[in-house]
């Protein structure tokens, strides 16, 4: 699909979001939660981080093994979850398995990588740095694709939703 050819296995978004993780990881103590849509997703990211992460998500399919490394096949999320409201983590890349009905502490930065224009998942997706408790301030990086009027289009109604859910800072590439 566009989506998945343009965001979600676009080598420049990852190697930017890998960058901005580096420096935030080295330069402050904030934690950082990237949501993604895809195992394609993680394969790629991970390969630019450079930096200690965890990765939770749910069941992996017989199709998506021919993809994600077999040590990523399991995922304890709980236990992956824990170490990230504990502190034992600072980076946490998650599926939608972990951008609903999880109890994520706040966080200071949140790259939004899963695309679309569902209110419903960017507002829970968001719901992971917008607590009452935590971090005053929440940076959240969402990306536009360029020369895709779809993604273009999408990413100008999630704009729309940011505006209107918190009046923290987010920024959209």
């Amino acid at each position: 699909t566009e989506t998945r050819r343009n965001l979600y296995e676009n080598a420049k978004v990852c190697e930017t979001v890998a960058t901005m993780c580096k420096k935030i990881y080295e330069q402050t103590d904030l934690q950082v939660v990237i949501l993604i849509e895809e195992y394609s997703q993680f394969c790629l990211l991970k390969n630019y981080l450079g930096v200690p992460f965890e990765f939770a998500h749910g069941t992996v399919s017989q199709d998506a093994k021919k993809t994600l490394p077999e040590e990523y096949w399991k995922s304890d999320n709980a236990a992956i979850v824990d170490r990230f409201n504990q502190g034992k983590s600072r980076i946490l890349i998650g599926t939608s398995a972990i951008s609903t009905g999880v109890d994520i502490q706040p966080t200071g930065v949140l790259f939004y990588l899963q695309g679309g224009k569902s209110e419903i998942q960017l507002k829970q997706g968001i719901g992971r740095g917008t607590r009452p408790v935590g971090p005053k301030q929440l940076k959240v990086f969402d990306f536009i694709v360029a020369g895709s009027p779809t993604l273009e289009r999408h990413a100008k109604y999630r704009n729309e939703i940011y505006e209107t859910i918190t009046d923290l800072p987010i920024k959209v590439y």
